[in-house]
């Protein structure tokens, strides 16, 4: 009897340890839910520098799922620009990062209604999402050519413990 007790406190405590600071963006049930607020998303992706804006969601992925318990899924997806729009066309041009030629994935709506009309030169990089995430969470950035936007969409990101990736000046 004690010990099904000690079980049933160890199971009901998972998921309850973590503090998502962004948790209240998200909704309870998986909708996005759209912010203007930058400071989040300049903490999570202190790379690109400075946020002139940003439009993003965070979308709880587990909603309506109360079958396992856990940890939630967040999915954080959106655009920003960057206030210096040196900083991503000088990533772009930083040889390391391999970028080519990429579609955009199928974001939220409230969020692909939002990207720059016309802007169809995105550009991606493995080896550049691997760098800001540190491998630590699911990643994929998609960098304008034409402008300083940058579209956005991970899974459980978290800030970084470590300097970002080098960025050519």
């Amino acid at each position: 009897m004690a010990l099904a007790f000690s079980t049933g406190l160890a199971v009901a405590a998972c998921g309850t340890d973590t503090d998502h600071s962004d948790k209240a963006a998200s909704s309870d049930s998986g909708a996005c839910v759209r912010k203007q607020d930058v400071q989040p998303i300049a903490t999570r992706f202190p790379v690109f520098g400075e946020i002139a804006r940003s439009e993003w969601c965070a979308v709880n992925l587990s909603a309506g799922r109360s079958d396992v318990p856990g940890p939630t899924d967040i999915r954080l997806a959106g655009e920003l620009t960057a206030a210096d729009s040196g900083r991503v066309h000088a990533l772009l041009g930083d040889s390391r990062w391999h970028f080519r030629a990429a579609s955009l994935p199928s974001l939220p709506a409230k969020i692909a209604q939002e990207l720059p009309e016309g802007e169809d030169n995105w550009m991606a990089s493995e080896e550049f999402d691997r760098s800001v995430s540190a491998g630590l969470y699911a990643a994929n950035f998609y960098l304008s050519e034409t402008s300083s936007a940058v579209v956005f969409d991970t899974v459980n990101p978290v800030s970084p413990t470590n300097s970002a990736p080098a960025v050519v000046e």
